[in-house]
C-alpha cells in the first residue's frame, strides 16, 4: 500500500514538474526567442537642467521559425503611468548601440533621449533565423520619488499565469487572433508591474 502511494506521488510530482512552463519554454512556443540582459543605467542632466536616471536592459530577439515575424514595440499608450502612488516614469525602446557590450554612454547618446520620449515605438521585421539587438529603458526624475523603476523582462504573452505576483496593467488573457501581445515586467523596489509592450505577428514572405 505504502509503495503504491509513493509510486503515485512520484508520478504526480513528475507530471506537475513537466507541465509547469518556464519563461524560456513560453518563448520557444511562440517561435520568438527573447534573451533579456542585465540592467544598466546612468544619471544625466537634460538641456533644461532637469536631472534624470535612465535604466535599461539589452535584448536579443531571434526569429526561430520558418516564417517572417513582425515586431512592434510600442509604449505610446501609457495610462498606467498616471498615478501618485508610483514613481512617474516613461518607457522607451532604444537602438542597438545602447545594447552593445562595453558601450560608452556619451553626451551624443543622451541627447537623443528626448526623441525616443516623443516617439516611444519601433517596428522591425525579422526574417527566419534573423537576430535583432535592441534595448528597452525607463526614464524618471532624480532624486527618485520612491525607489525608481527598472525594466526587467520582455516576454511574449502566451499565458496569464506568468508573473502572477505582479500588478498587471495589460490584458491578462492573450488574444486569440494572429497578433500575439508582448509584455514588459518592471521592478519597483520590492514590487513588480507588467505593462503592455507591443505585439508580434507571423506572415508569409
Amino acid at each position: 500500500m505504502i509503495k503504491n502511494l509513493l509510486f503515485l506521488l512520484t508520478c504526480w510530482s513528475a507530471l506537475v514538474y513537466c507541465t509547469q512552463a518556464s519563461s524560456n519554454d513560453l518563448e520557444q512556443a511562440s517561435g520568438l526567442q527573447i534573451e533579456n540582459g542585465i540592467n544598466r543605467g546612468v544619471n544625466y542632466t537634460d538641456s533644461l537642467g532637469g536631472t534624470y536616471s535612465i535604466r535599461y536592459i539589452p535584448i536579443t530577439l531571434t526569429n526561430d521559425t520558418n516564417l517572417a515575424i513582425q515586431l512592434q514595440i510600442n509604449f505610446a499608450t501609457a495610462d498606467y503611468l498616471d498615478t501618485n502612488s508610483r514613481e512617474p516614469f516613461s518607457v522607451i525602446p532604444l537602438p542597438e548601440r545602447w545594447a552593445m557590450d562595453g558601450v560608452e554612454i556619451t553626451d551624443s547618446l543622451l541627447n537623443e533621449i528626448p526623441k525616443y520620449l516623443q516617439r516611444p515605438s519601433v517596428s522591425k521585421t525579422l526574417k527566419p533565423g534573423e537576430e535583432w539587438l535592441m534595448a528597452i529603458g525607463t526614464v524618471y526624475s532624480r532624486p527618485a520619488k520612491f525607489t525608481g523603476v527598472l525594466p526587467h523582462v520582455l516576454f511574449t504573452h502566451t499565458t496569464e499565469a506568468l508573473f502572477p505576483a505582479c500588478d498587471w496593467v495589460m490584458a491578462k488573457s492573450p488574444s486569440s487572433g494572429a497578433l500575439l501581445p508582448l509584455g514588459l515586467r518592471l521592478r519597483l523596489g520590492g514590487n513588480c508591474m507588467v505593462v503592455p509592450a507591443g505585439q508580434m505577428t507571423y506572415f508569409e514572405q
